[in-house]
């Protein structure tokens, strides 16, 4: 068996289906467990101890294959996972810092240790490393193409189980932030949040607008197929009025559109879609989307004017406070940070950039830095990439690293590690066997 995973093409096709299922399966599987009442946590795990022995068997696998080729920003990003998981260990396993379980109430949850150490070792660290040794394997095209029809089938089941439990109760879809409970778990939490349900949703439209924009060449069936698929995603982005998927959303659009420019722009074909485009988006708005939503109570909507409200007027909100308490955290200890949580409610302060300064201080915010100046660099250089699937890998990796921002955290969060890992992996000087739209890293 060995063997035969040990050819690049099977092992590039291991990883895919790695990556795609720690990364894009969740809502496939949550939804069903939610909908038929079933216990989501021993499920959860059971998926998550198969991902995570998949993994191992990837790393065994590289093991015997030995010589697989790292580029420097990967020691870096070791380094990090180093420094980070020395801080976990020592605050949880010696310093007894316990985590909150997030509901405002000043509980914690019941075994910290095995929250934290099950999320970040088992579910981030490792298959971020699989992935690390896969993605030169990986055929890009195949993954896109696979991509879609995850977040097709994620986003069915979340618009059909939103609209069966929120009409039923004579309330508007659009009037109040959706979320997806289990009966079983209530006591816990939600099985799927607003930002979850927003972000898939975003994920899918990107996905879908990536395929019409930069793509092109689709038959006039499969265009239809894939307006429908952007409205279902952007149906969901409305339905969870989460604003970062929105933001996220509107600045890839205009990323792809101008990535589309570039490419095209000099054809007159080009410039009469560009037009009908324009043309059709706008008679859609004052035909259908304004009428619609003239007099209806949107919660994103009212999200984003309360927001600008509050900036306007010196008002707060409670990740304003996290943020100023990661902040005092970092500034009394700014050398190696004061501790992986948050000192103001021992939780993380939704945002990645202020929660290393506060875990790691100065040490892992270099390291940091160093990471997401890579990424940058990256991220530009897929627009000269030589296939057009290169450039994609930032279409679906942006709208999580954007997340992280507002939402994200380091432990508890292993799409963002392996999302990243798969990144900072790709070379976009080009491919050995571009028709194959292979993948390779880079040996800098």
């Amino acid at each position: 068996m060995i063997r035969y995973f040990s050819r690049d093409e099977n092992i590039g096709k291991l990883g895919m289906w790695l990556f795609l299922l720690t990364c894009f399966s969740y809502p496939i599987t949550a939804v069903p467990i939610a909908s038929l009442g079933l216990p989501s946590t021993p499920i959860n795990m059971t998926l998550k101890g198969i991902f995570c022995g998949i993994s191992l068997f990837i790393l065994l696998i590289c093991v015997f294959r030995k010589n697989e080729p790292l580029n420097k920003v990967h020691y870096v990003l070791f380094l990090f996972w180093l420094i980070y998981s020395i801080r976990l260990i020592h605050d949880i396993s010696f310093a007894g810092v316990k985590l909150a379980d997030g509901s405002g109430n000043s509980e914690f949850v019941k075994n910290t240790a095995f929250q934290v150490y099950s999320f970040f070792f088992l579910s981030a660290l490792i298959p971020s490393l699989a992935i690390i040794f896969t993605a030169r394997y990986i055929n890009l095209q195949s993954l896109v193409k696979h991509l879609i029809f995850f977040l097709v089938l994620a986003n069915v089941e979340v618009a059909i189980y939103l609209y069966q439990n929120i009409t039923m109760l004579g309330k508007d879809l659009f009037a109040e932030r959706a979320n997806i409970m289990n009966e079983e778990d209530v006591g816990r939490g939600v099985v799927l949040n607003t930002i979850s349900i927003g972000y898939y949703g975003q994920q899918l439209a990107v996905n879908a607008l990536a395929w019409l924009i930069v793509i092109r060449k689709n038959p006039l069936l499969r265009k239809m197929l894939l307006m429908l698929v952007l409205g279902l995603g952007f149906f969901n982005v409305m339905v969870a009025a989460s604003r970062s998927p929105l933001i996220s959303l509107v600045l890839l659009t205009i990323v792809m559109l101008f990535y589309n420019f570039v490419k095209y722009a000099k054809s007159a074909k080009y410039l009469m879609n560009s037009i009908a485009s324009v043309t059709l988006l706008t008679w859609i708005y004052f035909s259908v989307i304004q009428p619609y939503t003239e007099g209806k109570d949107f919660a994103l909507l009212n999200r984003l004017i309360e927001f600008q409200t509050d900036r306007a007027s010196g008002g707060k909100e409670y990740r304003d406070f996290a943020y100023a308490s990661a902040w005092n955290d970092f500034v009394e200890s700014p050398v190696i940070g004061k501790q992986f949580l948050g000192t103001f409610d021992n939780f993380y302060p939704h945002n990645f950039l202020l929660e290393t300064l506060m875990a790691t201080g100065l040490i892992g915010g270099i390291l940091m830095l160093i990471i997401i100046i890579s990424l940058i660099l990256r991220a530009i250089s897929s627009f000269g990439a030589e296939q057009k699937y290169q450039f994609l890998a930032l279409v679906f990796v942006f709208p999580k690293v954007a997340l992280a921002m507002t939402s994200g955290c380091l432990f508890t969060d292993p799409d963002f590690w392996i999302l990243l890992s798969f990144f900072l992996s790709l070379n976009f000087a080009g491919s050995s066997r571009p028709n194959q739209a292979v993948v390779t890293i880079a040996h800098n």
